[in-house]
């Protein structure tokens, strides 16, 4: 039997074959490409936000001006600490997912911040926070307060007369040697620096 009748008798019995052949490549590429350049959690910056605001605003505000550089993606979550699913949100969105978290000093009492949030050491204030007010607990500095005439925050955020400080994430991918996630940045500390107004 010739190569051309063996193929012709394959065709007739395993036409489903180089039918999928043919099909598959065009279903899978489209979703191997994706995965391969999909934005990673350490090319992401994401801002917990106690209050209601235009989080698109914001997002397009931090996109413009870079604040950190190999950035490709700035996130906000809003959630207005008066609400009653606050705390829920928080624990669930702010601790897990989000890098920085911005909360008032009259909620803090309420909260576990040495569980949650990256203590701020000798280390970290000497590189990123110097001459900066913190937010102590437990002897340990946690936040950094926000000064909210230089922030730029001032332009999103109604402050009011409260005291409002930065935490950083102790889930975050962005705070270098800190992490317990691999790979990692430590876009998280200029993000809070340029937030702080620095």
């Amino acid at each position: 039997m010739t190569l051309k009748k063996r193929f012709k008798a394959s065709i007739s019995y395993t036409w489903y074959l180089y039918l999928l052949a043919l099909v598959l490549p065009s279903i899978c590429l489209p979703f191997i490409f994706s995965f391969m350049h999909r934005i990673r959690e350490y090319e992401t910056l994401n801002l917990f936000v106690p209050k209601n605001i235009n989080s698109k605003e914001l997002v397009e505000f931090l996109e413009k001006n870079e604040p950190t550089k190999n950035v490709k993606k700035y996130e906000t979550v809003v959630c207005d600490y008066g609400d009653s699913n606050f705390l829920n949100k928080l624990t669930i969105v702010g601790y897990s997912r989000s890098d920085v978290i911005l909360l008032p000093e009259k909620i803090l009492k309420n909260l576990n911040i040495p569980t949650v949030m990256l203590e701020i050491d000798e280390k970290l204030k000497k590189n990123y926070f110097e001459n900066e007010i913190f937010y102590n607990c437990e002897n340990a500095s946690y936040g950094i307060e926000l000064d909210k005439t230089k922030s730029p925050l001032k332009d999103f955020v109604i402050f009011g007369s409260e005291k409002y400080f930065l935490f950083l994430s102790g889930n975050s991918f962005n705070i270098g040697e800190y992490s317990k996630k691999a790979p990692t940045t430590s876009n998280a500390f200029s993000f809070t620096n340029f937030l702080l107004g620095n």
